[in-house]
């Protein structure tokens, strides 16, 4: 029989929930010129008083990957006249870094700091759709923006890590559980839990380790010994300058 009847869509697969763990309103990104020496990237050779885009860079984690999302501030329209008038923006991704740890790659292979400031990095970014990637520079403006970027991303680390170390020993547990001897089934004496010993330890009588009788300590009082002074640390010479008020870049440092 040809009976209709409501043709029902197969269930959605969700998508892996992203979750945002960093904004920093204020984002520098340059052009960089190719890599001169092998030491690494200078942030004095970008011309860093004249950024190509200042923008939001937002760190989104979804599962094992970790995205920095570059975006610019696009203007959508105007409304009102004279001092009544406000303009509207949206924000337009300009670029990703997708962070995938393993296989040899760690975090420097995605953001690479400089070697003459704790506030500019080299970022790979790579195309949406495709392998094809560049390396741009950013930076900030404030110190404390950098070293949130790499709190939050060694925090990545740790949770990536910790991630495969418990699947390494579930694989393990399993592994030991397919290949020990028999259970009660098979007559076989079969694995011994560790549990078992750590419940046997615990039984046993503790040593007496007091001590025993009368005894004499005899202390010696003698002259303390003043902690030397701390040498002076001294100012950090040949660090960039710290970056004007307002506009552009800034120096590093």
């Amino acid at each position: 029989a040809g009976g209709g009847g409501v043709r029902v869509p197969p269930p959605a697969i969700p998508s892996p929930t992203e979750l945002g763990r960093l904004t920093l309103d204020e984002v520098f990104v340059y052009k960089i010129p190719p890599l001169k020496t092998a030491s690494g990237h200078r942030a004095d050779e970008w011309g860093l008083a004249n950024p190509a885009l200042t923008g939001v860079l937002k760190a989104v984690q979804c599962d094992d990957t970790m995205y920095l999302r570059l975006y610019e501030e696009a203007k959508t329209g105007e409304s009102g006249v004279g001092s009544s008038q406000s303009v509207t923006t949206e924000l337009r991704l300009f670029g990703e870094c997708p962070i995938r740890l393993g296989d040899g790659k760690f975090l420097p292979h995605f953001l690479e700091p400089v070697v003459d400031s704790s506030r500019y990095f080299v970022l790979r970014v790579q195309a949406q759709n495709s392998n094809k990637h560049a390396y741009v520079g950013i930076g900030f403006r404030e110190r404390e923006a950098a070293f949130s970027l790499k709190a939050t991303l060694q925090d990545f680390e740790g949770y990536v890590n910790r991630q495969r170390r418990a699947e390494k020993m579930q694989e393990q547990a399993a592994t030991a559980a397919d290949s020990g001897g028999g259970g009660a089934d098979s007559g076989g004496e079969g694995a011994r839990d560790p549990a078992e010993d750590d419940v046997a330890l615990s039984l046993q009588p503790m040593e007496d380790l007091s001590l025993k009788g009368k005894i004499r300590i005899d202390l010696k009082a003698g002259k303390a010994r003043k902690p030397k002074p701390r040498a002076g640390v001294a100012t950090a010479g040949g660090l960039l300058a710290p970056p004007p008020t307002g506009g552009g870049g800034g120096g590093g440092g």
